[in-house]
């Protein structure tokens, strides 16, 4: 997994340096979601898995179902069915996504919390991560969802970081120490 996954960010970066060099990276980024999604069809992925089938059949299918494509793109995807890493499409997507944000000073931050976060809550959220990562201009992008079994606080993840601020997490921890001892 490692290694495609080392893979997968080497396409992602050329494809964003190119993107940039065009500046066509929100077209960009929308076409591989629009990708990834198409090579999740079953019938879709078994068609262009197929070695039989002829790698310009392969593009000609991707070109029509994603509709117009500039030939940038359109070279990056015969690259992909060339050196057979259609397969590697929803993780370049991923990195890619997340490269395009970094580069425009965006950060995803998932937020998992007991109850429905307010703006305000959100607002010092927001200040205490900036404080923390030591960043003035980032934009913070949060993915909002609830887990009330947290009884209260959050559970904050981002970059490969996971910071659990709630109840439940402090009392496993307490727990851990009591019969650790």
């Amino acid at each position: 997994m490692r290694q495609s996954s080392t893979v997968a960010k080497r396409y992602a970066e050329a494809l964003l340096s190119v993107a940039t060099e065009t500046s066509k990276a929100e077209e960009y980024a929308k076409k591989l979601v629009e990708l990834r999604e198409l090579t999740r069809m079953e019938i879709v992925k078994d068609f262009l898995m197929n070695p039989a089938i002829d790698r310009k059949e392969k593009i000609d299918l991707l070109c029509s179902v994603l509709g117009e494509v500039d030939e940038k793109f359109k070279n990056f995807m015969e690259i992909l069915v060339e050196k057979r890493r259609l397969n590697q499409i929803p993780l370049i997507a991923d990195h890619f996504s997340r490269f395009l944000d970094e580069k425009m000073g965006k950060l995803k931050v998932w937020v998992v919390s007991a109850k429905k976060l307010s703006e305000d809550d959100l607002k010092i959220l927001e200040d205490a991560l900036k404080k923390l990562k030591k960043v003035k201009d980032a934009e913070f992008d949060f993915q909002l969802s609830e887990d009330p079994t947290l009884i209260g606080g959050v559970r904050i993840f981002f970059d490969s970081e996971m910071m659990d601020l709630s109840i439940k997490g402090e009392l496993e921890r307490i727990e851990n120490e009591l019969f650790s001892s």
